[in-house]
Parts: structure tokens; C-alpha cells; sequence
């Protein structure tokens, strides 16, 4: 799994689980795959496929791209 907590990470690849927390970004492009997302407070931008998400915190936004 991927801690993100500052900075944005941007995902064009496969990536397992990635946790996001206050400070942290999270971007899934097109081509992207993801596993698990746990978003805690931080910001995620999805336009690829994700396994799951919880989002307890933080902003979700799906489709673009």
C-alpha cells in the first residue's frame, strides 16, 4: 500500500492500495489502475479504474479526462 500525506501522486500504471491523508493527492489517470482507496482527508481525482474507495475525508471526483 501507498501512504500519500503531502504532495500528489499521479497514477498512469497499476498501483496497489493507496491511502490519502490530510496534505495528500491522489491522481488516476485514464490509464490508470488502482487498488483500494482510502481517502482520510486528502484530494482524489479518478478517471481510470479503482478496486474500491472509502472516502472518510477530503474530496472524491470521478470521470474526468
Amino acid at each position: 500500500e501507498t501512504t500519500v500525506t503531502g504532495g500528489t501522486v499521479e497514477n498512469a500504471g497499476t498501483m496497489a492500495g493507496v491511502a490519502i491523508g490530510p496534505g495528500g493527492g491522489f491522481v488516476n489517470t485514464a490509464s490508470g489502475e488502482a487498488g483500494a482507496l482510502a481517502n482520510d482527508g486528502g484530494t482524489v481525482s479518478n478517471a481510470g479504474q479503482i478496486a474500491a474507495l472509502v472516502n472518510t475525508g477530503g474530496s472524491f471526483a470521478s470521470g474526468f479526462g
